[in-house]
């Protein structure tokens, strides 16, 4: 039997919460079976406990035209997910979770869409409704301008929906958490936006996100640490010239005003939507939509830009160079040590050996270029009138140098710039020879 809809759907140990998570999912196969599709469910089991077994035999999956039960044993929702998507036979992929679902509609709403999009396009929901410890609505929309928040914040979710072509070219890969790594589903999203795929929102579809303690992001919460997303392709300069060219080219920091001024959403009274959380209701007693209708709705399109389109300036003055050594420098250092400063980096590097200077822009200013040779680059965060937050443009600098030095050494200038940078990503540069030079 032909299969239109593979649905992958990872599990750990959600114990009885995938119970309304497959309940779910058996309401959104029928809603598709009324429009002729067939769906199959693909559960990855992945060091699942005890009481997550058990639960799996409580399940009624007649909804579905074929089931698969894959055992693997990563511990890993990235590479979980990956196995799930190469065992599917469907045309279409649809990614979920075990203690998270969405609404009936899903299925059909995600496949009518995808045939009118091609199948270069990666569909996500429109709306998401967090329930159970925390309740929040967040409203998705204009995917073409949010994305120019990739380089800081991420706009899009971990369920998505797309053609099974895209196996041949996207995989969902492992972040290294020893090296205060994470976030694999803003990676995925990261890099198939790097390949040229198209991110969009699909209208009236929900999911519904479970707020529990123990889950992935409260584990990173509670942790203290600072983790951070990996380089990946579209953080390359060339690559992101390319891709956020219509975002940020001639762009001021005045043109997103418009949007960061909007008004918080409610989340609309419709005969349509609240339709679909009567459903959910059903399904899930945490779910209540008289309480839904009094939230507002968050939103990313208020958000400000002005960390991607910085990014965009330092892709443009950087592009394909790369570098042998980095600089920390603040610009309260004193004139007349820079030039011993550098010729005593260059003992190390080489006399033409290209250096990044990344330099902040508050203390006293002094002619740093002046000191540099035709082979430097040297970057201001923030620059003159650019308005970044003290930690926008400390991650600016890190990205940076993630991209464009990524093994090189790093010489670091006693001071607010090099001390910040080191103490928040010490964990992500671990793996660097990094000199500190006290201030003479």
């Amino acid at each position: 039997m032909a299969i239109d809809v593979s649905i992958v759907l990872t599990l750990h140990k959600e114990g009885d919460l995938i119970i309304p998570t497959v309940t779910a999912i058996a309401e959104q196969a029928k809603c598709a079976a009324r429009v002729g599709l067939t769906v199959e469910l693909i559960f990855v089991l992945d060091r699942i406990d005890a009481t997550t077994e058990k639960a799996l035999t409580a399940l009624d999956c007649s909804a579905f035209a074929n089931t698969q039960y894959l055992t693997v044993d990563y511990g890993s929702a990235a590479l979980s997910r990956a196995s799930g998507m190469h065992a599917a036979q469907g045309d279409y992929l649809l990614i979920q979770d075990g203690d998270d679902f969405m609404a009936y509609n899903a299925i059909t709403a995600f496949h009518a869409m995808a045939l009118v999009s091609g199948t270069r396009t990666i569909l996500y929901p429109q709306w998401v409704i967090g329930f159970g410890e925390r309740d929040f609505v967040t409203y998705y929309e204009n995917a073409a301008h949010v994305k120019g928040l990739m380089i800081d914040t991420h706009p899009f979710v971990a369920t998505c929906f797309f053609h099974s072509s895209a196996i041949e070219s996207l995989v969902h890969k492992q972040p290294c958490s020893e090296r205060g790594e994470a976030f694999e589903d803003w990676l995925f999203n990261a890099e198939a936006m790097a390949k040229g795929y198209t991110l969009e929102y699909c209208p009236d579809t929900i999911l519904f996100y479970r707020q529990h303690h123990g889950s992935a992001m409260d584990v990173i919460r509670e942790s203290g640490q600072t983790f951070e997303l990996p380089h990946n392709e579209l953080f390359v300069p060339e690559v992101y010239l390319k891709r956020f060219q219509a975002n940020f080219e001639g762009a001021s920091d005045s043109d997103n005003r418009h949007h960061e001024n909007e008004s918080p959403k409610r989340f609309p009274d419709t005969a349509r939507l609240t339709g679909l959380i009567r459903g959910a209701e059903k399904i899930e007693s945490m779910i209540n939509l008289n309480k839904i209708l009094t939230l507002k709705a968050g939103g990313y399109t208020r958000k400000s830009q002005h960390a991607g389109r910085k990014y965009y300036k330092i892709a443009q003055l950087i592009h394909r160079r790369s570098f042998d050594c980095v600089l920390l420098l603040p610009s309260s250092i004193k004139q007349e040590n820079i030039a011993a400063i550098l010729l005593k980096m260059r003992s190390f590097v080489g006399q033409t050996a290209p250096i990044l200077v990344i330099t902040d822009g508050s203390g006293s200013q002094c002619c740093i270029s002046d000191y540099l040779s035709v082979h430097d680059t040297l970057i201001t965060l923030p620059g003159k009138d650019e308005p970044l937050t003290r930690a926008e443009a400390d991650h600016l600098a890190f990205r940076t140098i993630l991209a464009v030095a990524p093994c090189s050494p790093i010489f670091a200038i006693e001071g607010e710039i090099s001390d910040r940078i080191l103490e928040k990503y010490k964990r992500q540069l671990s793996h660097r020879r990094i000199t500190y030079v006290p201030k003479e």
